[in-house]
């Protein structure tokens, strides 16, 4: 069964953009829904809270724990003002990357600390130029073969 999760249809027939608006409004009543029980031929009707997982694509800012949001955002402003860092570093692909690769490596691994896992500027700077040497090497060789 397939999901679309972008648009729906509209009486006209052109599909009108929700997002995952519907998917979490969804998620939200599932949440809320009574837990019917049947025992002894009795209707039981008892409120639960369910634990529903969430799809990792739905997954947004609005369902953190306002303890976990705090704490983000107070750790992105210490690392603008410590570092003197551009607020639109924020949103840059590499930093996003590197902050992504260490929640994968957490999911993987297990609680780990940054400082145990970090290379450092030394080693990053050896790999940098490594990779630049590779680059170059397959540069010279690709100028070195004749054009067809």
């Amino acid at each position: 069964m397939g999901y679309r999760a972008n648009s729906k249809k509209d009486c006209d027939g052109k599909r009108k953009n929700f997002g995952l608006n519907g998917l979490h409004d969804h998620l939200e009543q599932c949440k809320a829904k009574p837990k019917i029980n049947l025992n002894n031929n009795q209707t039981q009707r008892t409120q639960t809270a369910l634990s529903i997982n969430q799809p990792k694509f739905a997954y947004y800012k609005k369902s953190l724990p306002d303890q976990y949001k705090s704490k983000l955002k107070d750790a992105e402003l210490k690392f603008v003002v410590t570092g003197s860092h551009s607020f639109n570093l924020l949103e840059n692909y590499g930093i996003l990357n590197l902050v992504q690769t260490g929640i994968e490596i957490d999911a993987n691994v297990g609680l780990i600390d940054v400082k145990d896992i970090f290379y450092g500027r030394q080693t990053i700077r050896q790999e940098a130029l490594s990779k630049f040497e590779q680059y170059t090497n397959h540069i010279r060789s690709l100028s070195e073969q004749p054009f067809k």
